[in-house]
Formats: C-alpha cells, sequence, structure tokens
C-alpha cells in the first residue's frame, strides 16, 4: 500500500510540475480572443499559412484549449470519467507502483508483457465496453476544429517576418512544447524512484 501512496505523490508532484510550466508558457488570453486580430482570410492558401503560424505563436493555448473541450465531453457523460479513473489506477500501478515482473497463478510475467496486457485492457474498455472512445474522438475533432477556425481569422502577420519566421521580439511556442515532451519523459522516469528506493532497501 505504501508503494501506491509513493507512486501517486511522485505521479501527482511531477504532473503539478509541468501543468504549472504548461500555465507560464501559454500567451495571453487577452490577446488569444483580441477581435481587433480578427480578419476574414482572402483565400484557402492564406487561411492554411494563418494556422500554421499561429499554432506556432499560440501552441500552447491550443492545447489547454483541446484540454478544456475534453473536459466538457467527459463532464456530459460522467461514467466516462470513472473508466478514465480506473485506468490511470491500473497504469499507475503498472508503471509506478510494481514496475518489475509479477507472478499470477505461479506464472512469472516481464514489464513487456504487463505492458502488452495493460495495453489490451485499456483498448477494450475504452472502444468496448465505455463510451470514453467515441468521447475523445468527438473531443479531438471538435478541438481541431476550433483551433482551424481560430488560426484561420486571427491575423499572425504582426507576430512574423515576411520569410515565416517570427518577428523580432515574439518567441513562439515550438521550444516550449519540445521542453513539454522532454519534461513528460522525465515524469514517467522519475515514477520509478519509490521503488528502487524500496528495492534498495
Amino acid at each position: 500500500m505504501s508503494f501506491l501512496v509513493e507512486g501517486a505523490k511522485s505521479t501527482l508532484g511531477k504532473a503539478k510540475e509541468v501543468s504549472s510550466n504548461l500555465l507560464r508558457s501559454s500567451k495571453p488570453w487577452v490577446e488569444f480572443v483580441d477581435r481587433k486580430s480578427f480578419s476574414k482570410p482572402e483565400s484557402l492558401t492564406n487561411a492554411v499559412g494563418r494556422v500554421r503560424k499561429n499554432v506556432a505563436y499560440f501552441g500552447v493555448n491550443y492545447l489547454l484549449l483541446m484540454l478544456v473541450v475534453l473536459v466538457l465531453y467527459l463532464i456530459a457523460k460522467p461514467s466516462s470519467i470513472i473508466w478514465l479513473l480506473l485506468l490511470s489506477a491500473m497504469w499507475l500501478y503498472v508503471m509506478a507502483v510494481n514496475p518489475g515482473p509479477v507472478t499470477i497463478g505461479g506464472r512469472t510475467f516481464s514489464q513487456m508483457e504487463k505492458l502488452i496486457g495493460a495495453s489490451v485492457v485499456s483498448v477494450l474498455a475504452i472502444f468496448y465496453f465505455s463510451e470514453v472512445g467515441s468521447i475523445l474522438l468527438y473531443a479531438a475533432l471538435s478541438g481541431v476544429g476550433l483551433i482551424c477556425i481560430h488560426g484561420a481569422v486571427m491575423t499572425p502577420e504582426n507576430l512574423f517576418s515576411d520569410d515565416g519566421s517570427p518577428a523580432p521580439g515574439v518567441e513562439t511556442n515550438q521550444s516550449f512544447l519540445t521542453t513539454f515532451s522532454g519534461a513528460f519523459s522525465n515524469l514517467m522516469k522519475n515514477t520509478n524512484a519509490p521503488n528502487a528506493a524500496e528495492a534498495a532497501v
């Protein structure tokens, strides 16, 4: 039981750190919804170019927007939240609480076999035994749709030079997204720390 508590604390702590960095790296929401910067794109090519530039600049804001859309869909289907909590608990146990081989009924399962088994259970739970799969799909499509609409009507000319590079003094979110990926990798790596310490004892 102590393994579960330590694993949960470690995972939640790292997740909180990543979330804080994510919020700090988002662009001002006043700028995100500035009506003065909205205008109709001249053509489809112009709209696509705007979306590409705005994704580079508002990347973190768009990610947060998709998370909000996902939360709204989940709230509309409370049972899906229970399924996600159960799956999260399962993966927490597999990845953080007991990451090594496990013996069930006299047979020892390797870490890879555990991951395959957990993946199969997750796929069945998400796509066959619950509505989580359809909710994730609808949320993703809705989020991407909102991003495309916002990116197409938001004028990015003051954010980028003619060659497509960021204007002087303008920072994009691309470097942060790289950092975020690294932070997430460290999150998964550090969840095993309590188990390593316990094994050493």
